[in-house]
């Protein structure tokens, strides 16, 4: 098993430098077939789809802190990569992939996958920095285990750019996407305790009388997508654990939304931003930030892809 040796270089590269030619292509040299990890590839429009990647273990469950800072509500925790090596990670529901920064990708020997290296630009936000495709054998978050993890490094030094979606409490080197959220059988926000419950194989049995929405949901393009209502709307809307907002339109007309309905929640005089100046693209659906989750338990039970609001 070949991974990507540490850059030889005696300095740190300087925030939002970019790789040289010669250092790019040196590691992009020991470029591995996805087949020596047990994972198939398929090309659709979207670009390259990994089968069998991102694998947990059975009957594994873990409890996390939140390691973000005081203030702020996004999901962030340590990802393990080796025994003695951890990275800071922020859960963004928003994105379809998992992402981390170069120099950490080099740092802790991320493998890329080839031979011919395969490059992706994220759609949830705007970037104009591109990524090429690696994996990390194993990581582990807690004590669970997790293999042949896919992740995009994006090429860029020292910096994931916008896609650490202005955090900085600790700065997050990787970004969880719906790669990471899928293979679980469930996987809870606990906004007022500030935890992370995740579980490979129990079904999830939300506490009725607590219930306040439940919802059907799927992972998108734009997002972990909802069917929700706001006063003159109707359809779907993301659901986005990391942002720092009640609710984000593109271009709103007015300051506040009257009214919000998402299942059997309704929330009035709702503080609107503008999506395009918070980095999501003009034609971005209505996305509910963590603002409005803040006094919830928020799970995806990707068993019957349903998410639900329960008071704690």
């Amino acid at each position: 098993m070949t991974a990507l040796a540490c850059s030889c270089r005696s300095n740190k590269p300087e925030t939002g430098s970019t790789p040289g030619a010669r250092e790019l292509s040196n590691l992009l040299g020991n470029a591995q077939d996805p087949r020596k990890y047990w994972i198939k590839v398929y090309r659709d429009d979207d670009g390259p789809r990994f089968i069998d990647a991102n694998r947990v273990h059975l009957n594994q469950a873990e409890e996390l802190e939140f390691i973000t800072g005081r203030g702020s509500h996004a999901p962030m925790f340590d990802v393990w990569i080796r025994r003695n090596e951890h990275i800071p990670a922020v859960i963004d529901t928003l994105s379809e992939k998992n992402y981390i920064d170069f120099h950490a990708a080099t740092k802790h020997g991320l493998v890329p996958i080839g031979p011919e290296p395969y490059y992706l630009k994220p759609k949830h936000i705007k970037d104009s920095v591109e990524s090429f495709i690696g994996l990390f054998p194993k990581i582990r978050v807690g004590h669970m285990h997790m293999e042949s993890v896919i992740m995009n490094a994006r090429l860029e030094n020292l910096t994931l750019g916008p896609l650490s979606r202005g955090i900085n409490r600790p700065n997050p080197e990787i970004v969880l996407g719906h790669d990471f959220l899928q293979p679980f059988s469930f996987v809870q926000f606990d906004f007022v305790d500030e935890v992370i419950r995740l579980d490979t194989t129990t079904p999830y049995r939300p506490a009725r009388p607590n219930v306040i929405a439940e919802l059907d949901f799927v992972y998108g393009s734009q997002g972990l997508i909802v069917n929700g209502a706001l006063e003159h709307y109707r359809g779907p809307m993301a659901i986005d654990v990391a942002g720092a907002y009640e609710l984000a339109i593109p271009y709103p007309e007015r300051p506040v939304e009257t009214q919000l309905i998402l299942g059997e929640l309704v929330r009035r005089k709702i503080p609107v931003h503008d999506s395009v100046a918070l980095g999501f693209y003009a034609n971005s659906v209505p996305t509910i930030g963590n603002r409005l989750l803040q006094d919830f338990l928020v799970t995806l039970d990707n068993k019957r892809k349903k998410l639900y609001l329960e008071l704690p």
